[in-house]
């Protein structure tokens, strides 16, 4: 067995707003804790697949050292992080033979701004540990259920559809050179390689149970995937958690970045799919899963998320600026916009998903968390609750993985979800735009910034004028007027 703690090297994806090291200096830091370091892994046990050693399942299950949380299997081949760094993926022995394949989450990116001088995406192999991949915490419905568990790891910026290799230029954050950096949207591959190592497993035969989810990248790396997982390895259910897939139409262009038309064909999607992938007209994922469920009838999906998911509303703004060069001012139009129109368009989906699919159901908090089943908060934090279900999120979830229930969305209001048209959400939503220009540091904002009730009470009122003169609610008028108009306000003050 050979460790391979020098070479998998483990970091935390950044968001839109954070500032973020040059790679070079992130590379010399990992590589100093390493070598500082020794027990980087302790938690882990990994395993290379070598001629020797082919890490098969019946072997893990049997040698997980006593302490360890999962073993890390390094597949070799073509498999590799963006970065050129070793792919690996996690494997949890259970006490059944029941599966869940799990697709971890982790951003996106597509040049060299958002892949290398401000990573949007993780870069390199990060373990899943929390939520329900948390074996020790009391409830975890895979542990009562017995499920063996396999995460798909992910570090490829590729939502798993790429399969490119790119050379990427820029000017480096601390020498001011100019430069060109080699990246590896490598998703498909490394799936295949996880998905093709599931299937030598004598375990896991198609008849076996079991189940596919995902959060946020993940979720839809599942759910363009769903097809093919059903169809050629007996996927029996899907959960994706957190990312219904609305975006911009620009969006279309990290697809050619990435080659995921190509991974279309692969992946047997729908022939009206691959051609408007082709000609720029496939950027939402709500048209690849539709589809999906088209052809396979009252398959069981449940659907978790948050009504006003900030991280979904970010990256719409993120892929609606293909021109973004970490000038964070650029991006609040759009954040605007997707603040204004997400949870009616989540809302929309979930609906026709349900019409089509009589077990579909989903769990949706009021909130802009994002990401559930894979948080340790799924054992208790309240916001992670409906107040309109008999049920927490996390008996929903066990629920549908141990009890085969695939009707228990919550009793929604008829006014479910709230958008903002009223005072309280208002106030709500100003509030959260000017703690994202303080974070963002835009130019017209100090970092002692506040807003006091009066000139809140105008903003307000400003705001709804702007709503009734570009008829935002009455669907006439693009919300990105209201947009504009909402960021000449707060730029005024």
């Amino acid at each position: 067995m050979k460790l391979i703690t020098a070479t998998l090297c483990f970091i935390s994806a950044r968001w839109v707003i954070n500032a973020s090291p040059s790679h070079q200096e992130e590379n010399e830091l990992v590589s100093r804790r390493v070598e500082e370091r020794d027990d980087l892994y302790e938690d882990y046990e990994i395993c290379e697949v070598t001629p020797e050693q082919d890490c098969n399942y019946a072997y893990l299950k049997a040698n997980l050292p006593r302490r360890k949380k999962s073993w890390i299997v390094a597949p070799g081949g073509d498999t590799k992080c963006i970065d050129g760094s070793p792919f690996g993926f996690q494997v949890f022995p259970g006490e059944t033979d029941k599966l869940m394949f799990w697709f971890q989450g982790g951003g996106a990116c597509y040049d060299y701004q958002t892949c290398v001088t401000s990573p949007m995406a993780l870069q390199h192999f990060n373990p899943n540990d929390a939520g329900i991949f948390n074996m020790d915490l009391e409830g975890n419905p895979l542990v009562s259920g017995g499920w063996t568990a396999i995460v798909n790891n992910y570090c490829t910026g590729d939502m798993f559809f790429g399969n490119a290799v790119r050379e990427l230029s820029g000017v480096n954050n601390v020498t001011k050179a100019s430069e060109t950096v080699t990246v590896y949207h490598n998703g498909y591959n490394n799936t295949m390689a996880v998905l093709d190592w599931m299937k030598a497993q004598p375990e896991f035969p198609p008849e076996q149970e079991i189940v596919s989810g995902g959060c946020s990248a993940g979720s839809l790396g599942v759910q363009v995937w769903a097809d093919f997982i059903v169809n050629n390895y007996g996927i029996d259910k899907i959960q994706p958690d957190s990312y219904i897939g609305y975006l911009p139409p620009e969006a279309n262009a990290a697809l050619q970045q990435w080659n995921s038309c190509d991974c279309a064909i692969d992946l047997g999607l729908a022939q009206k799919i691959i051609d408007d992938c082709y000609d720029g007209l496939l950027y939402e994922m709500p048209p690849v899963f539709f589809s999906f469920l088209e052809k396979n009838k009252n398959i069981p999906v449940a659907y978790t998320g948050s009504a006003h998911d900030a991280v979904q509303r970010g990256y719409y703004a993120l892929l609606a600026n293909p021109d973004y060069d970490g000038d964070n001012s650029v991006l609040l139009p759009a954040f605007i916009e997707a603040s204004l129109t997400f949870s009616n368009y989540q809302w929309t989906v979930l609906n026709s998903y349900k019409a089509e699919d009589q077990n579909f159901s989903d769990y949706i908090v009021d909130s802009s968390n994002h990401c559930f089943i894979n948080r340790n908060g799924i054992y208790g934090n309240p916001n992670f609750n409906s107040p309109y279900s008999n049920q927490t999120m996390l008996e929903y979830i066990d629920n549908f993985l141990n009890k085969d229930v695939y009707n228990g969305s919550p009793d929604y209001p008829l006014n479910f979800p709230p958008v903002l048209e009223n005072t309280e959400n208002l106030t709500l939503f100003v509030n959260q735009l000017f703690e994202y220009a303080v974070k963002s540091k835009l130019p017209s904002f100090p970092l002692n910034r506040t807003i006091d009730n009066s000139t809140m009470n105008f903003l307000v009122n400003k705001v709804k004028e702007s709503m009734v003169s570009s008829s935002y609610f009455g669907a006439s008028t693009s919300s990105i007027v209201l947009a504009i108009n909402f960021v000449g306000f707060l730029f005024y003050f």
